[in-house]
């Protein structure tokens, strides 16, 4: 009887190890690999990262998937979608939301600030740089917009003259690369 008992408690042990086994492994395969943004918003606090995107069905369309007809219509903020995907750390996927609205919307500077803030935390100092020159083109160096962008850029390119003096040099080179 003693042993019958003990036999049994060691194969539940057993399941329950494999169980856990497989829960760990599939926690593992993170369906947000593609990310090097850390998730820094409320979303990771409230488990929002934990939502289970393999077993949906091919007739379920994503709420957050829209023709370019609605972003023509204004139906959906571009910026508000992004910060979506930013917050479960799907940067790519909002990076390519805010290039297809930068090319039907090239004058709204919150498109291009939420881009840069993308690109200041990849550390991508070309791509920042490209597009803080457009930026500046926009706001005439002036304003909040602008200042936002000075203060992001000086983090990322310290000596770069864009950020200290407000003007855009000629010739586009690079801080780095007049230095050297």
């Amino acid at each position: 009887m003693l042993a019958g008992g003990a036999l049994i408690a060691l194969l539940i042990g057993f399941l329950l190890y494999r169980v856990l086994g497989r829960r760990r492994e599939e926690m593992s395969e993170s369906v947000f690999l593609e990310s090097r943004i850390p998730k820094d918003s409320f979303f990771g606090a409230s488990g929002g990262e934990s939502v289970d995107t393999k077993h949906r069905g091919d007739s379920t369309v994503s709420s957050l998937s829209y023709s370019p007809s609605q972003l023509d219509a204004g139906d959906v903020d571009p910026v508000a979608e992004a910060d979506v995907y930013l917050a479960y750390g799907r940067d790519l996927q909002a990076e390519e939301i805010l290039r297809e609205a930068l090319r039907l919307n090239p004058d709204r500077t919150a498109i291009h600030l939420k881009l840069l803030e993308i690109h200041a935390k990849r550390r991508d100092v070309r791509a920042y740089e490209g597009l803080a020159t457009e930026v500046h083109k926009l706001t005439g160096g002036l304003g909040s917009d602008w200042n936002r962008v000075v203060d992001m850029g000086k983090d990322l390119d310290p000596g770069n003259p864009l950020y200290e003096s407000g003007a855009p040099r000629s010739g586009g080179a690079s801080a780095a690369e007049t230095a050297a």
